[in-house]
């Protein structure tokens, strides 16, 4: 909150999305993502992608797997199909495209 009255929205990284995060120093965990579904949205203050429906809330004190959480969540929302899934707030798909993402990924 103090971030969001400091800077603005740009957390708010996308149609209906925005992303929260922590410096890696607090941080205590090696990784967590949390991700919670809005069904009225919430007002973030920003100009084209407001009402926030979706925020990501991502926590990690290894930078490396910020950077590779961080891609993984990109090759979602960049997608408009998969962004859609997402906002529509369905436990059970957004689950299916994470995993499905992940997986990709040890397979290169």
């Amino acid at each position: 909150v103090d971030h969001l009255d400091k800077f603005g929205p740009y957390m708010v990284i996308g149609p209906n999305i925005a992303l929260l995060h922590s410096n890696f120093e607090n941080v205590n965990v090696p990784v967590s993502m949390s991700i919670v579904h809005f069904e009225d949205g919430i007002d973030f203050g920003h100009e084209r992608f407001d009402p926030v429906k979706v925020v990501v809330i991502l926590a990690t004190s290894q930078p490396q797997i910020h950077l590779n959480a961080l891609g993984q969540l990109s090759q979602i929302i960049m997608n408009e199909e998969n962004r859609n899934e997402m906002i529509k707030g369905n436990k059970e798909r957004i689950l299916q495209l994470i995993k499905t993402v992940s997986q990709n990924e040890e397979g290169v």
